[in-house]
């Protein structure tokens, strides 16, 4: 399977490739992405970012447009997640605290991205919630801490606001990925 991987330059870059062995990876900084990066791709997954979130449009709007118009399925994570709800319309919110740690994740709607997934805890390491509402986008997991999974109600759209390629002791990330994967070649 061809792989963009789109680097917004996260602390944990190195593990989201080491999950995605066995494919062919293509990695594009955000900074140098363009819109034809994705012709030859199979899907596109959105790395998370340590930097802080502001003027999405500005910063990365080259992934908003390809979120909106490309017919590529994607999965955004972290800063992907966010950049996902930004695309349909909703809005970031600092969390109160920020404390990285590993947090279980309650199923709210029955989805592919699950599938022989029980239990799901993950490590979540953001200091923003975004506030969303059913529109385009449907809610499949929340946290304490908030939304944490949704998905778009008609394209293979996928945001994931915790990070998968971290591991915990319960942790199921490398299962989501692998999960969405199938979804874009059945095997």
């Amino acid at each position: 399977m061809n792989i963009l991987v789109i680097d917004n330059e996260s602390m944990f870059f190195d593990d989201l490739i080491s999950l995605l062995k066995g494919h062919h990876i293509t990695v594009v900084n955000y900074k140098e992405l363009r819109i034809e990066d994705t012709s030859a791709q199979d899907c596109i997954i959105l790395s998370g970012s340590h930097i802080p979130v502001s003027n999405f449009d500005d910063k990365y709007g080259v992934q908003i447009d390809i979120l909106t118009h490309s017919k590529r399925p994607v999965l955004g994570i972290c800063v992907g997640f966010a950049l996902v709800c930004h695309a349909y319309g909703h809005k970031d919110a600092e969390l109160e605290e920020y404390s990285p740690e590993p947090i279980k994740l309650n199923s709210i709607k029955k989805d592919k991205i699950y599938e022989g997934i029980r239990e799901l805890e993950a490590f979540s390491d953001h200091r923003y919630n975004l506030n969303v509402e059913e529109g385009e986008l449907v809610i499949l997991g929340k946290s304490d801490k908030g939304t944490e999974i949704v998905k778009h109600k008609n394209k293979l759209i996928y945001g994931i606001q915790f990070h998968p390629e971290l591991m915990t002791p319960k942790s199921n990330g490398k299962k989501l990925l692998i999960n969405f994967l199938k979804q874009v070649i059945p095997t």
